[in-house]
């Protein structure tokens, strides 16, 4: 069987005077992307608990992921080794699944689809299908300004690293087909 998961995906400009707009624009979506940027570690962090707070209060359940950008920039920090930033990670979203991605060398990549397609055939009661479905989901990326969601989009997108992003002023949106094949149901 054959799963066609056609992602409408919405990134959301992470400064704070576009704050204001995000709980119009997150109406149905299907999984929100939290990115968590270790190089500004302290601002990702409180954008997700201040602004995914606000986010949620406005959404009905939905599935969250959180994903670690710049990956491949373990070891800037001359304060901190890979293992207290993961630590202040994990002490901030106790229980959540961190993934570790880098938009450059493509790091994560396969892992974090894997992981949007299987959430999202949950999340759309796929698994007792019989035959082959087309799901279309709204995929929201929030997270603090200049934390990697556009360049994560364009890698998601295109398979390349993209040096050339801008912020994103308000919002952008795109659409990518992410195809999963699973096992025939008798």
């Amino acid at each position: 069987m054959t799963i066609d998961h056609v992602l409408s995906i919405w990134d959301f400009g992470g400064q704070d005077r576009f704050q204001f707009i995000l709980p119009t624009y997150m109406k149905g979506t299907n999984l929100l992307l939290y990115i968590i940027d270790p190089c500004s570690l302290n601002i990702s962090i409180g954008y997700i608990k201040n602004e995914g707070y606000n986010l949620k209060r406005s959404l009905q359940p939905i599935p969250e992921l959180y994903i670690k950008t710049k990956c491949d920039l373990i070891g800037f920090d001359e304060e901190k080794d890979s293992a207290q930033i993961d630590g202040e990670i994990a002490s901030a979203f106790p229980g959540k699944e961190i993934i570790p991605v880098s938009s450059k060398t493509g790091q994560g990549f396969d892992t974090l689809i894997s992981i949007i397609k299987n959430v999202l055939s949950m999340y759309h009661d796929v698994q007792n299908c019989t035959g082959d479905k087309t799901i279309t989901s709204k995929v929201a990326i929030a997270g603090a300004g200049g934390v990697g969601k556009t360049t994560l989009i364009d890698r998601l997108i295109t398979g390349r690293f993209n040096a050339d992003t801008t912020l994103t002023v308000g919002v952008s949106y795109k659409v990518h087909r992410l195809t999963q094949e699973t096992e025939k149901k008798e």
